[in-house]
């Protein structure tokens, strides 16, 4: 590898880094895509969805809107949420009767509790929330069947956290909670969304904001046992850890801990 090249650029330059685009995902938000970002009046109005699925993620009120911001990763940019009005909508219908994984890279600014990504339910299985339950404390639900762990507490300066979810509906499923390529909670609970609307990225249930800056965000919705399995979830980690710099904090055993991930593998 030539001096001063990492293996992901190394990887991207040989055209063999493996990214969310190898397989077929339900949405995908790139916050370091500015191709993908539309700003308006004081902010983000709109972040496109890669996925080709068109589940764009908007904020149509000026005074709501996230604001660009590369201040996490060198010089990645990420939209950064105030922890008190800003939000992006979008449509997390797909979700619904469906077995599906969350797998979002963000960092907090601030030790308060706030949902990285949640809905507008408030009854049994209509909201899909993740995100810090408390300082420290994370939080996977539905409005049931909650998987809660405990969470590093804030300290600056912020670092990217990895974070996914996944419920498997049917006989055999269950939830899961992955923080940073660990498993961190599980439970056997099948049940799956019954409604999910007023999904959003900033906040749940139009409370509880996040404050911090989002990087990407990779979303399948599906039957297919190898789009929901561990390895593929892995992979995604691993681009992800490598692209918004958190593979220190991957554990010694994963796959991509040492390498991104490659087409191929």
């Amino acid at each position: 590898m030539p001096r001063g090249v990492s293996r992901i650029d190394e990887a991207m330059i040989q055209r063999r880094l493996w990214t969310p685009a190898q397989i077929r995902t339900g949405l995908w938000y790139d916050c370091n895509d500015l191709a993908a970002i539309a700003t308006g009046a004081s902010g983000v109005q709109t972040l496109a969805d890669k996925s080709g699925n068109g589940r764009n993620a908007t904020q149509g009120t000026p005074a709501n809107r996230p604001q660009i911001s590369g201040t996490i990763y060198g010089t990645a940019t990420g939209l950064a949420f105030n922890g008190s009005t800003q939000t992006m909508g979008l449509d997390g219908t797909f979700f619904v009767n469906s077995s599906y994984w969350v797998c979002m890279a963000h960092a907090r600014s601030t030790s308060s509790a706030g949902f990285v990504f949640g809905a507008g339910g408030n009854n049994l299985n209509t909201n899909l929330h993740l995100g810090y339950s408390g300082p420290v404390n994370y939080k996977f639900g539905q409005w049931s069947n909650d998987i809660e762990v405990g969470a590093p507490a804030y300290a600056a300066p912020p670092r990217m956290t990895l974070a996914v979810c996944r419920k498997m509906i049917g006989t055999g499923g269950g939830g899961l909670l992955r923080l940073d390529g660990t498993t961190v909670g599980q439970n056997t609970n099948t049940d799956g969304l019954t409604a999910n609307s007023g999904q959003c990225i900033g906040s749940r249930g139009g409370g509880s904001f996040w404050g911090g800056v989002l990087g990407e965000v990779v979303a399948v919705a599906t039957a297919d046992a190898t789009l929901l399995s561990l390895d593929t979830i892995r992979k995604v980690e691993g681009y992800l850890a490598w692209k918004w710099g958190s593979v220190a904090a991957l554990p010694v055993a994963h796959p991509f801990k040492s390498r991104p991930p490659l087409i191929g593998d």
